[in-house]
C-alpha cells in the first residue's frame, strides 16, 4: 500500500477553480470505482489544499493520474 501526501497553497483568485477541478476528479473517481483507492482533499481557510492518496495496488501505482479529470486538474493548476 502506498500513501502520498500533497500540500500546496493556491493563489486566492484561483482557489475556487482549483476546488472545482478537484471536485471533477472525485466525480470521475466515484464513477470509475477502482478498487483499493482512497482519496481525500482538504481546503484550509488560507486556500492551502492537502491531498491524501492511498493506493492498495501491489506495485504502489494509482489509477488517479489516468483519469481525464485528473489530467485536466493537472493542466488547470500550472
Amino acid at each position: 500500500m502506498r500513501r502520498t501526501l500533497i500540500r500546496y497553497k493556491a493563489r486566492p483568485e484561483l482557489a475556487d477553480r482549483n476546488a472545482e477541478l478537484v471536485s471533477a476528479v472525485f466525480a470521475e473517481l466515484k464513477a470509475a470505482g477502482p478498487d483499493g483507492v482512497r482519496y481525500l482533499t482538504l481546503r484550509l481557510e488560507d486556500d492551502t489544499f492537502i491531498h491524501l492518496v492511498e493506493a492498495a495496488a501491489e506495485n504502489g501505482s494509482s489509477p488517479i493520474p489516468k483519469l481525464k479529470a485528473f489530467q485536466t486538474f493537472q493542466d488547470g493548476i500550472r
